[in-house]
């Protein structure tokens, strides 16, 4: 089978290309996760497994730009977008 190659973009402009990423996001997608922190160390994980390098100080530009991308494919799930809605806007107390 042959490997694809998919350019994504980091956070500082620069692109690079990953090997697989359309079948790493189908399985990590397949995963149904919800915890983000687990998500995102799946792919990662799964970026490095399939012999991407990641410089070791690139890992968070390396990490956000694949959630972009799975994001763009998958969108979140509900559990996630409920996480991230309680994170962005805290609940508000009544006065008493």
């Amino acid at each position: 089978m042959e490997e694809q190659i998919k350019k994504i973009t980091l956070t500082d402009g620069l692109q690079i290309g990953i090997k697989n990423l359309n079948s790493i996001l189908s399985e990590v997608a397949n995963l149904k996760l919800t915890d983000h922190q687990v998500l995102k160390q799946q792919l990662l994980d799964r970026v490095k497994d399939n012999g991407n390098y990641v410089p070791p100080g690139a890992k968070d530009e390396y990490t956000s730009a694949l959630i972009r991308q799975y994001m763009q494919k998958y969108g979140e799930t509900e559990e996630i977008r409920n996480r991230n809605r309680d994170i962005v806007e805290p609940h508000k107390h009544s006065k008493g």
